[in-house]
């Protein structure tokens, strides 16, 4: 994973996405953005399932590691503020 290009990466995180979401019968995400954390290439992005599941996700690949991130809600995405207290807790330790 790690001798990658930049093209190979994110295709790695985008089907990455699919699998994550096909976990819950979900075919594609609402919204999806491309995020880099420390200069390594992620995906954000938000989904929701037929019976109510509300699915905000990061993802990144560092190196030979995928770093999944994940808010799982019920009737409504949790609020931009939630979502920035948890998802943005996440540092990678050196």
């Amino acid at each position: 994973v790690k001798n990658m290009d930049e093209k190979a990466q994110r295709e790695f995180l985008k089907n990455e996405q699919s699998g994550a979401l096909g976990a819950f019968d979900i075919e594609k995400p609402e919204s999806q953005k491309e995020v880099d954390l420390d200069g390594n290439p992620g995906m954000t992005y938000k989904a929701k399932s037929d019976d109510g599941i509300y699915i905000v996700a990061q993802t990144y690949l560092v190196k030979n590691r995928l770093y999944q991130i994940e808010m799982l809600s019920q009737k409504a995405y949790p609020s931009d503020d939630r979502v920035k207290e948890f998802i943005g807790s996440f540092k990678l330790l050196k």
